[in-house]
């Protein structure tokens, strides 16, 4: 399709947003190296919470360099249906990349919409199919579609990112004792996490139902469950590792670049 069309602004946008993207993963890296992580039990009647706890907050610039790669890269796709357009003979004035929307009431807008008929009329049927390909709503590619919905984020937001923790353990070991006798109590999987944590750094993992007066002082996971920082309140990505989905976004960016270079 474009041997003639200079992709180089967008290819420029995701080389910037992969150099971000490696920083704040070596930087997320080293806090979860300094910061210490421990496992402890809180009784609620005769429901027992498993709980993870870090000593150390996430870094206040953490939201703020996510925001910023996600712009990068929705930056690379708006670039580049500016080059396909003028490349077409067409102005590019208000070109950007359409991402399907969400109402207030959670449902997706019909895709397209009315608004990126202007869009559809500078592109020839195959660029405009090659983009519905790509399904930029929700419900189809998702992680594609949440790339526009990071980058609206206000950076300053205190919820964008928390700390979640992930894995199924298969089994939960806890030591403990009542009035009458010393035991061991051993569990099954249970309900599957992510779970984000709260602004004390404590986020419950799961709960176990037990007997009103028993107290597990020691418990032990196996295997151990993995903490990271994940998207907090935000639609569609609550509990999502945020490195992790910022990766898989560069990757569809790049992809879609490709296919636009490539011959139709």
């Amino acid at each position: 399709m474009g041997s003639n069309i200079d992709y180089s602004a967008s290819l420029e946008k995701c080389e910037w947003a992969d150099s971000k993207l490696h920083d704040l993963h070596s930087k997320l890296l080293r806090w979860f190296h300094e910061s210490d992580r421990s496992i402890v039990t809180k009784e609620d009647g005769d429901v027992l919470h498993v709980v993870a706890q870090l000593s150390l907050p996430i870094p206040k610039t953490v939201a703020m360099e996510t925001v910023e790669i996600a712009g990068h890269l929705r930056s690379a796709l708006d670039k580049l249906l500016v080059a396909v357009v003028e490349s077409n003979g067409r102005g590019s004035s208000g070109v950007g990349f359409p991402f399907g929307g969400m109402g207030e009431d959670g449902k997706a807008e019909p895709f397209p919409s009315a608004r990126q008929d202007r869009l559809k009329k500078k592109l020839t049927p195959e660029q405009w199919a090659l983009i519905l390909a790509q399904k930029p709503y929700p419900g189809g590619n998702d992680a594609l579609w949440a790339l526009n919905e990071i980058a609206n984020q206000d950076k300053h937001r205190k919820d964008l990112v928390a700390v979640g923790t992930f894995g199924r353990p298969r089994q939960i070991r806890a030591i403990g004792h009542d009035e009458r006798a010393t035991y061991v109590l051993s569990v099954g999987t249970p309900d599957p996490v992510p779970s984000c944590c709260d602004q004390k750094r404590e986020c419950i993992m799961f709960s176990l139902g037990i007997g009103e007066g028993t107290s597990l002082p020691e418990i032990k996971i196996e295997p151990p469950i993995t903490t990271s920082v994940v998207f907090g309140n935000v639609r569609g990505l609550t509990g999502k590792d945020v490195v992790g989905t910022l990766h898989k976004q560069l990757t569809l960016t790049q992809r879609i670049i490709e296919l636009f270079k490539s011959p139709l």
